[in-house]
């Protein structure tokens, strides 16, 4: 077994790459990563159980089902998660679960509506955290500079795919004042 190979760029373990060794079966690399891929949202979710302190057992009381209902779910690909479940098992572990169904027909504008108006709430839900500890400067200073990185890098991408000498006929009150605004920086800022 060759170990000390098994890192990734990153210099974390590559488990890809320990599974294959410990199987002493270099296919076992791409069969773990294939099952790697297609267990994402049952990873987060098993971690947050583990994160709010609940057993399977707990979890199933807490639902009102069996055991063994959310062992077999925590068992599945993703691609055979049941809505219903999937949705119940989330909440019960403190995650929101957003589902956006789109067959092509809803316009750009529309879902760029449907993310600002997300984006929005998110943004909201950070400020209701400091509002509740008003006292705890650096957790509010960091929530003010996240939110203060999440407009620049919206402005700065809005910079570069806009027609921004257009957009000012729409807006008479900033046509004036346009020469007056901050040249906005090139790169995003890293939240």
């Amino acid at each position: 077994m060759n170990m000390k190979n098994d890192v990734n760029k990153g210099g974390a373990p590559d488990m890809a790459a320990i599974a294959a060794d410990l199987a002493d079966d270099p296919t076992m690399a791409d069969a773990y990563r294939a099952h790697v891929g297609a267990t994402r949202i049952i990873s987060d979710l098993v971690a947050a159980r583990v994160r709010a302190g609940l057993s399977q057992r707990d979890l199933a009381k807490k639902l009102g089902v069996a055991p063994s209902t959310i062992s077999r779910f925590e068992d599945r690909p993703d691609a055979d998660l049941e809505l219903g479940l999937l949705v119940r098992y989330a909440e019960a572990v403190g995650l929101a679960t957003t589902l956006i169904l789109d067959d092509g027909r809803q316009t750009d504008a529309a879902y760029i509506k449907s993310c600002v108006c997300t984006i929005q709430r998110l943004l909201k839900r950070l400020t209701d955290i400091t509002r509740k500890y008003p006292d705890d400067a650096d957790l509010c200073d960091g929530i003010a500079k996240f939110q203060a990185e999440v407009l620049l890098n919206f402005l700065v991408k809005y910079r570069e795919s806009a027609d921004i000498p257009r957009v000012f006929d729409f807006m008479p009150h900033l046509q004036n004042n346009s020469e007056d605004m901050p040249k906005m920086r090139r790169e995003p800022v890293k939240a």
